[in-house]
């Protein structure tokens, strides 16, 4: 839980950060002209409750299409069609995905190695459930990360998954010449999250996420892993790419001898 909360702070005082050097580009020019605008309604604030979207609003994945379907490094995340706040062009996303299983497997007069195991009813397994959260300062930057609510290892425990910063410009004012111009061909992506190796994590489910994966569950030797660093990918074709490099593991790691992973594809 506390790994959570401090993933949160962090990205979220990240954001706040960066936002004032994206702000700077939309900041409306002085007019010489008498102000009209006073009659106009104010800009929405993140605390505007007309901001506030159905909770059944229409799936929104086909946004993040690539030209191989889903296939999109920026968007392994699920959809977050539920905007919670806005402000010029600043919004917060929220996601939640749920699942219950009924087992009807049952046993009856089995026995292992001559030892007689206990029989088994049909019954109800324990729930999982992901909460996303995502600030997107449109064609500009994204802040995600999510929480496992209730996973298979922690049933009754909170605690972190993603938590990553996705630039798709630089912030001002390093956003002129080549650093700009180079953002018309990659992304760059840096924090701890799933790092996109080969396409399983396209089509796999991710714990209460299973909309790609009827099955629920994955693999026993499960390709997927989180990892501090970074990758940058392509999003003009014709030949998409991906480069990476991470820590190696899932956490901090500064033993002497320890050797960073390197990752890429076509």
């Amino acid at each position: 839980m506390r790994n959570a909360h401090q993933l949160a702070a962090i990205s979220l005082g990240v954001l706040i950060l960066t936002v004032t050097s994206f702000a700077q580009e939309t900041q409306p020019a002085p007019s010489t002209q008498p102000s009209e605008t006073s009659a106009m309604p104010p800009s929405r604030s993140v605390y505007d409750i007309g901001a506030l979207k159905t909770l059944f609003a229409p799936r929104t994945e086909e946004e993040y299409f690539s030209p191989f379907e889903i296939m999109n490094p920026s968007h392994i995340r699920p959809d977050l069609p539920l905007v919670i706040g806005q402000y010029e062009d600043l919004s917060l996303h929220l996601g939640l995905q749920t699942v219950g299983r009924f087992q009807a497997v049952s046993q009856d007069k089995v026995t292992s190695g001559g030892v007689v195991q206990q029989d088994l009813n049909p019954g109800l397994q324990d729930p999982f459930a992901n909460l996303s959260f995502l600030a997107t300062i449109a064609g500009k930057m994204d802040v995600y990360f999510d929480l496992y609510v209730a996973s298979r290892p922690h049933p009754n425990t909170m605690y972190a998954h993603e938590g990553y910063l996705l630039f798709k410009d630089l912030p001002a004012p390093f956003n002129t010449g080549l650093g700009h111009d180079l953002f018309d061909y990659i992304n760059v992506k840096v924090g701890a999250f799933d790092i996109d190796f080969g396409d399983g994590n396209y089509r796999r489910s991710n714990n209460a996420f299973v909309q790609r994966n009827p099955l629920i569950e994955n693999p026993l030797v499960d390709p997927n892993v989180e990892e501090i660093g970074g990758e940058v990918y392509s999003v003009k074709g014709p030949v998409y790419w991906l480069a990476g490099l991470t820590n190696g593991t899932t956490t901090e790691h500064f033993d002497y001898g320890a050797d960073p992973a390197v990752h890429g594809k076509l």
